[in-house]
Formats: structure tokens, sequence, C-alpha cells
């Protein structure tokens, strides 16, 4: 009986040591997947960090790239606009020249003049005096609707160095006044007769003096 009993005891031990080791294992395997999921976990994650810096880099590059570019771009057509205003703005000041005439308009020289200015498609400068605006008003007109410059030479082409502030201002406002008549504007520009005037002269017209470089001085002989 004492037999079986220890027998039966040894057979129960060895189902119960068998199950625990059994238990055992099955953890033990179940850590190692574990342990082994998360390494790849963390291996994948580590791939995909890197991947993605490396993305980022790769666009900042381009990034910068095409900044640089851009920017290439913009200063060779600012240095190529500079150049090229630099020349027109030359060669613009080496071949002009403004060509005025002065005490019109007159009966028949006037439009003599406005006929040539047109054929040779050229503009000019009319300072025009105030007595002769009044009496030939329709070439006035004229010059102004050519496209050519109107501008103020006094009424009647006295010397303004030698007049009083009053009279100056007479000389001055009453051409303005016949040109204005004609034309619908005051003259933006004033030539005093003779190239002639005082400060207080300039305070008076209180606008562009234009006097000039080149004189033909056909009013010395009246020559054709």
């Amino acid at each position: 009986m004492k037999r079986n009993y220890l027998v039966i005891s040894i057979i129960a031990l060895s189902m119960l040591l068998f199950f625990e080791i059994t238990s055992v294992a099955s953890l033990v395997t179940e850590v190692k997947g574990q342990t082994h999921s998360s390494e790849h976990s963390s291996q994948s994650f580590k791939q995909s960090e890197q991947s993605t810096i490396k993305s980022q880099s790769t666009e900042t590059a381009n990034v910068k790239e095409a900044i640089q570019e851009s920017a290439k771009k913009v200063q060779s057509q600012s240095s190529q606009s500079t150049q090229d205003s630099t020349k027109t703005s030359r060669d613009t000041a080496v071949k002009s020249v403004a060509i005025s005439f002065d005490d019109g308009p007159g009966a028949t020289t006037t439009p003599q003049l406005l006929r040539i200015l047109k054929e040779k498609n050229v503009h000019a400068t009319f300072f025009v005096l105030g007595e002769n605006t009044a009496q030939h008003p329709e070439i006035v007109k004229q010059t102004a609707e050519a496209g050519h410059e109107i501008g103020n030479h006094t009424y009647d082409h006295q010397n303004l160095a030698t007049l009083s502030a009053q009279s100056m201002t007479e000389e001055v406002t009453k051409a303005d006044t016949e040109i204005k008549k004609v034309t619908g504007k005051t003259p933006a520009f004033v030539r005093p007769p003779y190239g002639s005037v005082t400060n207080v002269g300039a305070t008076i017209i209180q606008r562009p003096i234009i006097e000039w470089s080149v004189d033909s001085e056909d009013w010395k002989t009246r020559n054709p």
C-alpha cells in the first residue's frame, strides 16, 4: 500500500514539474518574442527618422539652391538694367540739342519755321513776346498744337535788370496773360531779354530761367 502511494506521489510530482518547466519555457519564448519585436520596432523607427532627416536636409538644400539661383538672376537683371539705363542716359545726353527761338511770333518767319521743324520731325521752344502774341494769337496756338514748348520772353523785350520791381513784374505777368489766353496755360519757363536778370528779377519770376550756350547772332546782320 505504501509503495503504491509512493509511486502515485512520484507520478504527480513529475507531472507538476513538467507543467512548471513547460510554463517557464513558454514565458521565456514570449519574452524573447517581445524583445525581438521591440528591437525591430526601434530599428524601424530609427531608419524612418534617419530617412526623414535625410529628406529634410535634401529639401533644405534644394530650397537654398533655388534661393541662390533666384538671387543671381535678380542681381544679373538689376545689373543689366543699370547698364542699359546708364548707356541710354549717356547716349541721350551726348546726342541731345535744345533749339529755341526768341522774340516771336513773326507773321512770316514763324510759319516757315513750323513747316521746316515738322518736316525734320524736330521740336523746339519758342520764347514769345506778349505783345506779338496779342497780335498773332493764331500762330502761337498753331505752335503749341504742333507740340512745341511756349516760353515767356516778357511783354515787349525790355532789359529786366534796368527796371523796378513793379515794372519787372508787369513785363512777366502781362506776357503770361497773353500766352495763357491762347494756350490755356501759364508758361513753365522764362527767358529774360538779352539773358539779363537780377536776383530781384529771379525772385519775381519764380520759375526756371532759361539762358543759352550757342547764339546764332542772326540779329546782328539780318542776312539770310
